[in-house]
């Protein structure tokens, strides 16, 4: 049996609306255990993405190694993919472009379409 949370009245298990106040009935509750399992499926996928970026951010980071200029630019930007992957930071779109342009392309485009980009 499920009771309103309005006016504690009984309720019938289909029952969407409390017959005594008038109230809804738990629909908001379902909804936002959906938009919930949502969120967390999709925070899930984007730490993923972000893992993935970094490791083709370090694999791009060593293979420019051997120039040392580039590494100025590398070596701080794959470090902040890393802290936007493990500390569950936001990235801009413009840094996910640099990071297509200097540093990797499967990497950057990673970050681009991660769900978590701000604008």
């Amino acid at each position: 049996m499920k009771y309103c949370s309005k006016c504690g009245a009984q309720l019938n298990d289909e029952d969407l609306y409390c017959p005594k106040c008038g109230a809804k009935c738990f629909q908001e509750e379902v909804h936002q255990e959906v938009v919930d399992s949502n969120r967390q499926s999709s925070s899930s996928s984007s730490a993923t993405m972000k893992m993935v970026a970094f490791a083709f951010c370090l694999i791009g980071t060593i293979v420019l190694g051997f120039a040392l200029i580039p590494l100025i630019w590398c070596i701080p930007m794959t470090v902040r993919v890393y802290n936007a992957w493990k500390y569950n930071e936001k990235v801009s779109a413009a840094f996910s472009v640099c990071t297509i342009l200097f540093v990797s392309l499967i990497g950057g485009l990673l970050l681009l379409i991660s769900d978590e980009v701000k604008d």
